[in-house]
This record gives structure tokens, C-alpha cells and sequence, in this order.
């Protein structure tokens, strides 16, 4: 069996002691667990002096070639460590900041000679670790070969390095027929040399002296309730333990401490509450007499030794954890009152410092919010970017849904509707809204979005946007309301299906009209509609009345593949096939795909399968389709922001929510390496599993996407009406029950009250 992670391989790869004074200075309030906002100033002539402001650390020039592995705090200085070198050859440096910001080596001997003979194939995964006589281990996990633990622990011995990897790291363990090593993904150490190491099933206390074993316990005992977040690990404070711990959900809403017994593991005794809002990931660090640290993207915060109160120090527009481009690594917090946070992105390292500036005041003179149905990464990034650009704007994104309420499917888009219909006709509606799913024509008609044409004309002209997208909603009149951020194409995936066979609806229909075996699978009438309806939401009515002229040829194609699939009454358990099961249970599946790095999916499983991948219709769905509220006060920086979102500089980062509507981000996307997006695991097919990499594919794939995004003509859109009153009225048809007169009869009856409004 081949040597791998389980875990990983079933779930695909992505003090400062503030005193009292300077607390009401900065108008902090406290509540219980909840992370407090920043207090702002009451008027213009009050002027808030003092903050926490934002800076990037300088790195020297000999880091070019190389990673950053860890940030730590040695004593009250913080530390790096530095991995570098060719595969096999790993060198380690380890350096310090000292005064002015300056970085200098501080390597010693042992670690200049590590990992010497070791053929390790990562130069990023070790961990230094001291205790508090200054003793020295280094934990590395690293992938090595397909016999071999990737774990290795060494000590300081003489100047040298001593292996003293404890047995239990070593042996292979055997889940559902995988091998795998039972290897811990974070480590520590206390003042008095204890290691301790936290793997996704055990925690194992280990003597830093030889490796051995002192106690293992199971990972899932450690919490009563919940369970640990996906960054456990934060430190040890003297013989407590600390650990993020999360809901449901996987947001964290806390900070296990965990009394450490060096004979019987670690027990809990007691929580830090953390009321975390944030789609990002929360990381802390405790300094040594027990304060705590806490940054994401809600901001930066703080909570005082022995306390439960959490004051906010920093907004998170006002930080990189609010970028969606970079991603926190760890941060360290020193006792003078600085907090680094060490980022990575596609450019390399970052280091983030963030420090009290007595000095500094609040540029903020203008707020807008923006309104979006579903959370997003992207317009949080903008967002985030036009306050750097533009410190005195402020862009509040408000997101009705979170991502994790999306992909649950507990979404209520009717009374999302609702809602945003009465803030707006009160005249307390946001600047800005992205409507997906939203009655978009309706907030048109009453008057309550501004015309976008001459924003959008010359960004069209001259060649700026993609046209063929962003002109989806120009109104016959030549008035515009909104236009799409972003958009994805609709892509026909085919084992043993030609091209011309699934480049339509009507080539599906008649590809699988007679045949015995069914393509797609079987499917509820909600699930054929689902799939199908977006095809001709746009043209089913004309002038309030239903198109029976487009409806009917749609409704006999619907029958043919409904006859092809066998129509469910209702699915109890599982889901309709998707394209998982294009190697076993069908043979045709369409597939949405948002974006460049996402696209890799679908080809790579017609590389595996060869099958073959056509644009269905050249489609595409519109996404993050935006307005502005006419009746916003602050309309030119709407309209300016709006410029900002369809920039290069911004749509220029594939955030898996979409290809880009700027025509030179689309080159830079398609030509940009997509290696970093490869994942691994397995696939089934015809009942046996094999190994699946998803890996980046071919400049002539990159640019026929390329390509095909150009050529989409045909805007897919959302109506829940619409989609609800097919449903209902389709059963009897698809089941072969009624006519192709009754079913577009029953369509009619039951979209008479949606027409009437």
C-alpha cells in the first residue's frame, strides 16, 4: 500500500498588555466572549487619535530562494525559521528581529548540518523547538518515500543532531485499506522539555530528552462538545495547553486550555469564548502570563490573562487576513505591543506587523455598504483593496448568507427578497447590491437602481470587458442595472458521448431518445427542471403571458431525457448523479464551472475517463450580477468602486467564484500557473478505486477556455418562481401522464399570480 495521510487523502487539497487609559483612548468596550468593534468618533470635529496600524516587515535579500517554515517567539524576540534548497538537500537557518526591524542569523551548528543524508522532499514543514535552558529540537513532517514515516524529531546532542523520533510515529496503522502514520501535524514544547504533539487522532506527550513516549490519548477526548478547529494548535503556556476549538459549522468559538500532566496526557479546564463571524480561519497567540491574541478577518483582538472579554485592537478591512489572495500562516504577539502575522500568497512570504501608533487617526469620512445575497470572497477583496487605495472610503460588505448557509442549502431566497424590497422602498436600502437569485427586473422597474451605461459603454468600447457577458442586462432602450462581477460556463462532460451529442439541450434530447441506458441518470422532476430551466428562463414569458412557442419544443426535449433517465417521485436518501459517478453509474453529466483553477476538475476526469468536455449551448452564468441604489447618497463612489471591481488589478485573482469579466484578466488567468490548485485523491471506476490527480492542464486547454469563455453567448439566468411552478406543474407529464398541451396548461395556471404581479 502506498505510504499517505489518511486523512488528507479522503479530503482534497486548500504581550501586548495594554493598560487601562489606553484602552478608553482606543474605545474599547468588553462583552463577554464577543469580539467588540472599535468605537467611532461621533462627528468629524472629534478626531480619534491613536490605533493600531499595519506595515510589511522588509526581508532580506538572502530569503529570496527560500521559505519561511515557522515564526515563533524565543525568550521576547521573534524568530524565524528558514528552509531552502534543492529537493533532498533542505538546509535550515534560523533568524532573529532585532532593533529597527533588522533581521540577523542566529543558526546554530547542529541545525547548519540538518537534515544531513535525509532524502526529504519539502523544505516548508519543520518546527524548532527550545526549551527554557535553551535546548534545541527540530520536528519535521515531511513526505519522504512510500515505505517510510514522513516523522522525524531530532535533538541538540554535542553540536550535532540525534535522531530520537519516538517508535509510535514510525509504525504504519491501517484504516479502510489505506497505510498511514499516526504523525503529528503540530508540536510544541514546555519550559521544561515536554513535547507534545497534536495528529488528527491522538495528542502524545514525549521527553525532548530521548523521544520516548510519556502518554498518548485519543484526539476526540480532549473536547466535550464541538470539535477542534482545522489550526489547532496554538502553544504552551508554562503546563497549559492551548487549542482552537469549533462548531458544527467548523467556525471557531473558542480556546480550549488544557492542563498538562506529563504522566496522564492533558485535561480541559477551561474555555476562552470566541465569537467568531469571520469566513476565514482564526489564529491566536498567548504570550506568557497568559494574555491572548486573536486575528481573522472581523480584525484584530485581545483578551486579558484570566479574563473572557475580547477588545478589538484593529478593523479587519484594515488588515491582510481580509485578503483573499493570501492566507494567514500563523502570527506571534510580543509583550512591547506588536503582533506579527506571517502570510503566505502566490508571490511568497509575507510578514504583517502590526503596531499601536500613538500618532495615527482615523482617515475614514465616507461608509457605503455593499449588500450581497451570498458571502464572497471576491467582493470582500475588493472591498478591502478600495480602502487601501482609498483610506477615507469604507465598504461595509453585508452578506445575507454565509457560505456555510449556502452550501447547507438552508438559503430562504423569498425572504431575502422580502427583506431587501422593504429596506429599499424605506429609503434605507445599501449603496451597493449584488442580486444573484433576486427579482432584479422588479427593483428595475420601480425606479430604485441607477442606470449603468455610462460606466460600462467605454469599459466596453475599448475593449476593457468581455461584452459578450457584461451586456447580459442591457435593456432594449440601451439602459443597464446591473452588470455581472464574474460569470461561469456550463460544461457538458461525456464518456462514450460525442461532442455534437451534448453541445445542446436538443442534442442531448435526441442522443438519448430510444436508448435503454440511461446518460444522466435518474433524477426527481426538481432535479431535471433544475438542470434544464435555466436554458429558457429568460424567454418563457413575453409581455406577462407564458411562450408557448419556446416552452413547448424545451418540454418535449425535457421528456425525451426524462424518459431516458426514469423520473423519481422523490429522492429519500443520496443525490442525483454528478460527475463522481461518470465513471460508473452515467455516462453524461453537466457541470457549472467557475473559473480557471476550478475547470481542472472536469478535465481531468475526462482525462482519466477519455471522455469528452464541450461548452453546453455556449453558456454562461452570470455572477455577482451588481447595481447601485439610485437613491444612495453616495452614488460617484459607488460608481467609482464599481470601476474598481472590474479592473485588472482586482479581476485578475481566480477566487473559485468565477472567470473573469475583464478581458486582460481572462489572458492573465489563463496563462498563470495552476499547479498550486492540484489536489489528489481517489475515483471510482465501474466499482473499482483508483488513484485521481486533478492536475493543472495544457496551455492549448488554458487557452481553448479561453476561448470558449469569449464565445458565450447564451446568459443561463435564476428565476425561484419559475423554477418552483415547473416543478409543481411537470410531474404528470414527465411520469407520461399528461400531454405536452396539459403541461404547458399547468405551467400557465400556475404562473398566473407570479404574471399578475
Amino acid at each position: 500500500m502506498q505510504n499517505r495521510n489518511y486523512l488528507n487523502n479522503n479530503n482534497m487539497q486548500k504581550g501586548i498588555a495594554l493598560a487601562t487609559c489606553m484602552a478608553i483612548v482606543m474605545g474599547l468596550f468588553t462583552g463577554c466572549g464577543k469580539k467588540n468593534d472599535l468605537q467611532i468618533a461621533a462627528s468629524p470635529d472629534e478626531v480619534q487619535k491613536g490605533r493600531y496600524v499595519e506595515t510589511e516587515l522588509s526581508l532580506p535579500e538572502e530569503w529570496k530562494d527560500k521559505n519561511i517554515s515557522q515564526i515563533f517567539r524565543s525568550g521576547d524576540e521573534l524568530h524565524f525559521l528558514v528552509a531552502g534548497g534543492s529537493e533532498g538537500q533542505t538546509t535550515l537557518e534560523e533568524w532573529k528581529l532585532g532593533e529597527g526591524d533588522t533581521l540577523t542569523e542566529v543558526t546554530k551548528d547542529w541545525l547548519k548540518a540538518l537534515p544531513e543524508g535525509k532524502n526529504l522532499e519539502s523544505s516548508d514543514s519543520f518546527t524548532l523547538l527550545q526549551d527554557a535552558e535553551g535546548n534545541q529540537c527540530l520536528y519535521g513532517n515531511c513526505y519522504r518515500d512510500e515505505e517510510n514515516s514522513s516523522a522525524h524529531l531530532w535533538k541538540e546532542a554535542d553540536g550535532s543532531a540525534l535522531d530520537i523520533t519516538p517508535q509510535k510515529w514510525l509504525e504504519p496503522m491501517d484504516m479502510d485499506g489505506y497505510r498511514f502514520y499516526d504523525t503529528p501535524q503540530y508540536v510544541t514544547m514546555t519550559e521544561d522539555g515536554l513535547l507534545v504533539g497534536l495528529s488528527y487522532f491522538s495528542l502524545d506527550v514525549v521527553l525532548a530528552q530521548d523521544g520516548s513516549l510519556v502518554s498518548s490519548q485519543e484526539s476526540d477526548s480532549l473536547i466535550d462538545s464541538g470539535t477542534l478547529a482545522d489550526n489547532k494548535w496554538v502553544s504552551a503556556v508554562g503546563d497549559t495547553l492551548y487549542l482552537a476549538q469549533a462548531d458544527e459549522q467548523g467556525s471557531v468559538n473558542g480556546l480550549l486550555q488544557m492542563q498538562l500532566d506529563g504522566n496522564n496526557g492533558a485535561k480541559a479546564k477551561g474555555v476562552i469564548p470566541f465569537s467568531q463571524d469571520s469566513y476565514s480561519s482564526a489564529y491566536f497567540s498567548v504570550l506568557e502570563d497568559g494574555t491572548v491574541y486573536a486575528a481573522d478577518a472581523d480584525g484584530f483582538f485581545h483578551c486579558d490573562a484570566g479574563d473572557t472579554n475580547w477588545q478589538k485592537l484593529l478593523q479587519g478591512i484594515d488588515t491582510g487576513f481580509s485578503l483573499s489572495d493570501q492566507w494567514c500562516r500563523d502570527i506571534v504577539a510580543l509583550s512591547d505591543g506588536s503582533v506579527y502575522a506571517w502570510f503566505g500568497s502566490e508571490s511568497g512570504d509575507k510578514i504583517m506587523i502590526y503596531r499601536y501608533d500613538p500618532d495615527a487617526v482615523t482617515e475614514v469620512t465616507e461608509e457605503l455598504t455593499l449588500y450581497t445575497v451570498e458571502e464572497s470572497f471576491f467582493l470582500q477583496q475588493a472591498a478591502v483593496q478600495y480602502h487601501k487605495q482609498h483610506p477615507e472610503v469604507l465598504i461595509h460588505v453585508d452578506a445575507a448568507i454565509s457560505m456555510t448557509d449556502k452550501y447547507s442549502g438552508n438559503a430562504d431566497y423569498q425572504q431575502i427578497y422580502q427583506d431587501l424590497n422593504t429596506s429599499l422602498t424605506s429609503g434605507n436600502g445599501p449603496d451597493l447590491m449584488v442580486m444573484d437569485h433576486l427579482k432584479l427586473d422588479t427593483y428595475a422597474s420601480k425606479g430604485l437602481l441607477f442606470n449603468l451605461q455610462e460606466v460600462l459603454q467605454p469599459m466596453e468600447e475599448d475593449g476593457t470587458l468581455l461584452s459578450n457577458i457584461t451586456t447580459a442586462y442591457k435593456e432594449a432602450d440601451g439602459t443597464r442595472y446591473a452588470v455581472p462581477l464574474r460569470f461561469g460556463l456550463l460544461l457538458a462532460v461525456g464518456r462514450d458521448v460525442q461532442p455534437e451529442e451534448m453541445s445542446s439541450m436538443d442534442a442531448i434530447a435526441k442522443a438519448v431518445s430510444g436508448k435503454t441506458e440511461s446518460y444522466m441518470g435518474d433524477r426527481t422532476c426538481g432535479e431535471l427542471v433544475e438542470a434544464f430551466y435555466p436554458l429558457i428562463v429568460d424567454d418563457i414569458l413575453q409581455n406577462r403571458q407564458v411562450n408557448r412557442d419556446t416552452l413547448r419544443p424545451w418540454l418535449e426535449d425535457l421528456k425525451k431525457i426524462a424518459d431516458n433517465c426514469g423520473i423519481l417521485p422523490s429522492r429519500k436518501e443520496g443525490r442525483a448523479a454528478n460527475i463522481w459517478d461518470l465513471g460508473a453509474d452515467v455516462k453524461l453529466v453537466l457541470q457549472e464551472t467557475d473559473g480557471f483553477n476550478e475547470a481542472m476538475m472536469p478535465y481531468a476526469v475526462a482525462e482519466l475517463l477519455n471522455a469528452n468536455v464541450v461548452s453546453m449551448e455556449n453558456a454562461f452564468y452570470p455572477k455577482m450580477v451588481i447595481g447601485i441604489n439610485s437613491r444612495s447618497e453616495h452614488v460617484e463612489t459607488a460608481k467609482d468602486f464599481l470601476r474598481f471591481a472590474l479592473s485588472e488589478e482586482l479581476q485578475s485573482v481566480d477566487t473559485y467564484e468565477g472567470f473573469p469579466v475583464n478581458a486582460k484578466a481572462l489572458e492573465t488567468q489563463a496563462a498563470a500557473d495552476h499547479s498550486k490548485a492540484e489536489a489528489y485523491t481517489t475515483y471510482d471506476i465501474d466499482g473499482s478505486s483508483v488513484e485521481f490527480a486533478i492536475k493543472a492542464y495544457s496551455e492549448e486547454t488554458a487557452n481553448h477556455l479561453m476561448e470558449l469563455c469569449k464565445a458565450a453567448t447564451l446568459c443561463l439566468k435564476e428565476d425561484t418562481q419559475i423554477e418552483t411552478s415547473l416543478t409543481e406543474s411537470l410531474q404528470a407529464y414527465l411520469n407520461g401522464q399528461a400531454s405536452v398541451e396539459e403541461a404547458m396548461d399547468a405551467v400557465e395556471g400556475s404562473l398566473k399570480m407570479y404574471l399578475a404581479e
